[in-house]
């Protein structure tokens, strides 16, 4: 489990609440930026470490970060691709991003440093987001890939259903 008294302190502390009346900000979907969720996996022994690297590397690429929610997973014993192969805590992050090859540069650099420190912890990073972690990342949080993209293979040979995540990872 996710111990809840160390993720209230902990968050309160990464970030200084603010009293500022929400009408100050401006609407959270606009056509310049877009909202971007990252989403990381580590199991619960490693919650606290995780915390402490995420809150430095939040703080060193300085995005706008909207929002954190912390849940428990129970151990995934149905995907093959799985995020969960033991009880972790999962950790989401909202980033407001501005819709721009700079801002998307900034973001998959800040993803790759979060994926690292995942990784670093026996944690995953979530697939379905953005494919800013590298290939190398993709090989070591799911290692059964390799056996995923030789079924691919051999069940799609031309190539019928393909998408990025494909070109990315398994080409």
């Amino acid at each position: 489990m996710c111990p809840e008294h160390f993720v209230t302190r902990a968050l309160v502390t990464a970030y200084h609440r603010i009293a500022v009346p929400p009408e100050t900000f401006p609407p959270l979907v606009e056509a310049s930026s877009s909202s971007i969720a990252r989403e990381y996996f580590v199991p619960s022994a490693a919650f606290a470490p995780f915390l402490a690297r995420m809150r430095a590397i939040l703080l060193r690429h300085d995005q706008d970060l909207l929002r954190i929610a912390v849940r428990n997973v129970t151990e995934d014993h149905d995907a093959f691709l799985r995020y969960a192969d033991q009880p972790m805590c999962a950790l989401v992050l909202l980033f407001n991003h501005a819709r721009a090859p700079e801002a998307d540069a900034t973001m998959s650099s800040l993803t790759r440093d979060l994926v690292d420190a995942a990784l670093s912890l026996s944690g995953r990073h979530y697939l379905p987001y953005r494919l800013h972690a590298t290939p190398a990342h993709f090989a070591r949080a799911y290692p059964q890939a390799a056996q995923f993209f030789a079924a691919k293979r051999r069940y799609d040979p031309d190539l019928v259903f393909r998408n990025h995540f494909w070109d990315r990872y398994g080409a």
